[in-house]
């Protein structure tokens, strides 16, 4: 009995000493589930912010692609801005920071120095009709400020927009990449995108960078359509007096009517392929004369060069052939080669000079003429190239043409004028024929009164005629019955292959540029 009374009092003791066992295990097992609810719940908020994160970084993202697109859009809408890819945004930077205000002068900046900043100053963009352009470059595509990514040309301050990107930086690398494609130049743009929240806090904008490089070429002039005439004149509205041409025509005066445009196109006649000319508004300008060359000198034997005797250059010096003023009823034939070669100077290719033509590269005959007037001709050999320096004027009935019809290419023939007296000119009446090409910055060449009945029965002028202005008083009247049947005035038929190559290089580099399509696209860090 006394055992039983102690085994039950140890029971009851050991039961006692269990009391709230329970309670501790709930509260505990509460306790963890509190903080595997608390740790998702923070786990759930970070992978909410992780993400709301990304979208803005996505976001950001596709607002800079936005940017890259814009600025594509830019280069590519016209031939001004397609000069500003071998250019700079800007060249000095406050603080020398990329997407700082630029600090590039503006009234005299160096070759060096110029940039979108002050692109007035651009050479190749001088002559730039639609000026007006100027502005909205420099204040909108070149400013580094955010732009509405919906509505990038929106500048007004007070509209702010969830969705924005900039220009940090556009730089042209020059020569790090040339290979036989014509590719010299690279474009780098950079440009950041963000994600602006509706607090315009700064610090919690999500910002992308994007950097994109394009491949820039020489443009390729030769795909461009040549004109049979150009009228290089700034002060002329007049086009071409209402004469019949079978050309096309460049114009690089920008206050020529739409009218006179209109008048132009109506008198255009078709090329020799059937198809119509146009008429162009143009900012390359026209090139200049070629430097004359000295005069020819022999030395001693003054002999002709020969296989024997050829062309020595320490006591020869190759250069231009003088001719005296032709006039009357002088006709001539050039090249003159029975001359006497004891006769300083002989009359002998000046191979300083070559063409690129139809037949190759070939050494040119260079003259040099005072003037050719009433009733001059001047007849060119089959299968030569004749250079004539044009020092005054041609004018009355003057006929320049091959000596056998058809078996000479007009460009053959290529007159230079270079005078320098006020208003010079090349004008020929209607029973006269040129067949050249005729390069006369500072010259008005047109047809004046007469029979439209040109000698070389299809134009007066056949070939091309680029000068500074058609027609005026200077040719006496504003030319032919323009009504008569089969008549034209200029009649083209030259290519840029028949162009001497240096003056293909004045041209080539007035044209904008050729944009390869995105050669790289690369995300960088923001600090």
């Amino acid at each position: 009995m006394k055992n039983i009374n102690t085994r039950l009092k140890i029971a009851l003791l050991l039961h006692s000493k269990e009391a709230g066992f329970a309670i501790v295990i709930a509260v505990s097992l509460g306790l963890i589930m509190i903080l595997v609810g608390l740790t998702m719940t923070l786990r759930s908020k970070g992978d909410q912010v992780i993400s709301s994160t990304q979208k803005q970084t996505d976001q950001a993202l596709a607002a800079a692609e936005k940017g890259v697109t814009f600025y594509q859009n830019f280069f590519n809408a016209n031939g001004i801005n397609r000069h500003l890819v071998k250019y700079p945004d800007c060249n000095t930077r406050a603080n020398q920071q990329p997407g700082a205000g630029c600090q590039d002068p503006t009234a005299n900046p160096t070759p060096s120095q110029l940039s979108w900043s002050n692109l007035d100053k651009i050479p190749t963009l001088d002559n730039i009709c639609d000026r007006n352009s100027f502005t909205d470059i420099k204040n909108i595509y070149a400013s580094t400020d955010w732009k509405d990514a919906n509505d990038p040309l929106d500048t007004d301050p007070n509209v702010q927009s969830s969705q924005e990107f900039r220009l940090v930086e556009y730089t042209n690398i020059v020569g790090s990449i040339t290979n036989p494609d014509g590719i010299k130049q690279v474009g780098k743009l950079i440009v950041e995108g963000r994600m602006t929240p509706d607090n315009n806090n700064n610090i919690n904008k999500s910002i992308s960078r994007l950097e994109v490089t394009f491949p820039i070429r020489d443009s390729d002039t030769l795909s461009s359509s040549i004109p049979g005439v150009w009228i290089g004149g700034t002060a002329d509205s007049d086009g071409t007096a209402n004469n019949k041409i079978g050309a096309n025509i460049f114009i690089n005066n920008c206050n020529i009517s739409n009218s006179n445009i209109s008048t132009m196109e109506g008198n255009l006649e078709p090329l020799d392929d059937g198809s119509m000319p146009t008429v162009s508004q143009t900012e390359v300008q026209i090139p200049d004369v070629p430097t004359q060359p000295a005069v020819r000198r022999i030395g001693n034997p003054p002999n002709a060069p020969s296989s024997t005797n050829p062309f020595n250059p320490n006591s020869d010096r190759a250069g231009y052939i003088p001719l005296p003023a032709i006039s009357g009823n002088t006709i001539i034939t050039l090249p003159d080669e029975s001359e006497d070669y004891g006769i300083n100077p002989p009359k002998v290719p000046d191979s300083r000079f070559r063409i690129n033509s139809h037949a190759g590269v070939t050494d040119v005959y260079v003259y040099k003429v005072p003037s050719i007037s009433n009733n001059a001709t001047i007849r060119i050999k089959p299968n030569t190239k004749v250079i004539l320096y044009l020092d005054g004027d041609i004018s009355d009935s003057v006929s320049i043409m091959c000596e056998t019809p058809g078996a000479c290419n007009p460009s053959d023939t290529i007159i230079f004028g270079q005078s320098t007296a006020s208003d010079p000119k090349i004008c020929i009446n209607g029973s006269s024929s040129i067949d050249a090409f005729i390069l006369a910055p500072d010259y008005r060449v047109g047809v004046a009164s007469g029979t439209p009945n040109p000698a070389n029965g299809i134009s007066n002028f056949l070939g091309a005629v680029w000068s500074k202005g058609w027609g005026g008083p200077q040719c006496g009247s504003s030319g032919p019955n323009s009504n008569n049947s089969g008549f034209r005035a200029v009649q083209q038929r030259i290519s840029w292959e028949d162009v001497p190559t240096n003056l293909q290089g004045q041209i080539g580099e007035q044209f904008p540029p050729e944009i390869d399509p995105t050669g790289s696209w690369e995300r960088q860090e923001v600090n």
